[in-house]
């Protein structure tokens, strides 16, 4: 009968336990007994500890199918320039320069028609009209002709007049001057050159000479300006030193040397005198 009372109590008492009701029972600390896996293809819940189901957990979207664009703005870099170094300047001399480089570019608008010649150099324009055959027929290059491009043509033949004037007293001064005659249009690097060079030591030549026959306390350019005027002030004091009629003009008073004029100017005092 013991044996009958003992069983029935067994299988009133879940799994083993005891019949005391009020007695607390003792929770297992043993994690294999936990499922704490989720099946998210099936939908599988989780049990909890007590034993009461747990819903599954909403189904992650087909992230397969969704294309990932990246929102982050990408990362510019600025590089770093290291600031350049000036490079060295090239000193080139003037002398290996062909004649569209060896003067500047004033003095080739004043051939195309500017009204003034203030600031252009004559040893340019000497050059420049040689090329254009001005002087290729004549013996004397104030015997070319002009271009109407040049509004002080009177300037550019006193310049002219006083080329051939030093060609006369040196042998140097009319070779170059041959080299300028002889110029063409379709001349080589080296034949501009070569005619630049020739037009500088005739300038250079006649600058010295018109420091002789206008001394100037202050620096004189060669400029057609510049240059054209202190001849036309010689050619002037030759007029009146010979007493030539006041209807002559500049441009037909030949220059003569300054001492031959200085002696015309000692006889007409003394003419004056007597």
């Amino acid at each position: 009968m013991i044996i009958a009372r003992r069983s029935q109590q067994l299988a009133t008492t879940p799994e083993g336990g005891r019949s005391n009701p009020n007695k607390r029972q003792r929770v297992s600390t043993d994690v294999s007994s936990f499922n704490l896996e989720v099946n998210t293809a099936t939908g599988a819940s989780e049990t909890s500890r007590s034993g009461s189901p747990v819903p599954p957990p909403a189904a992650l979207p087909n992230t397969a199918a969704v294309p990932t664009t990246n929102t982050t703005a990408p990362t510019t870099t600025t590089p770093v320039v290291a600031p350049a170094t000036a490079p060295s300047p090239t000193v080139t001399s003037t002398a290996t320069l062909p004649l569209s480089l060896r003067h500047g570019h004033r003095a080739e608008q004043a051939s195309k028609g500017k009204k003034s010649m203030k600031k252009n150099e004559f040893s340019y324009h000497l050059a420049l009209l040689a090329m254009k055959g001005v002087f290729r027929q004549h013996s004397k290059l104030a015997k070319g002709c002009i271009p109407r491009g040049y509004s002080e043509k009177s300037l550019v033949i006193f310049c002219l007049e006083l080329v051939d004037y030093v060609a006369e007293r040196s042998a140097d001064m009319q070779a170059n001057v041959d080299i300028v005659r002889k110029a063409k249009t379709d001349m080589s690097e080296d034949e501009e050159v070569a005619l630049s060079d020739a037009a500088d030591e005739i300038v250079s030549e006649c600058r010295s000479q018109l420091n002789e026959f206008v001394p100037s306390k202050r620096a004189t350019g060669t400029t057609i300006l510049g240059m054209g005027g202190r001849i036309g002030e010689y050619k002037l004091r030759i007029k009146t030193a010979k007493n030539l009629p006041e209807s002559t003009k500049k441009g037909d008073v030949k220059l003569i040397p300054l001492d031959e004029l200085e002696q015309i100017e000692i006889e007409r005092t003394q003419r004056q005198m007597g």
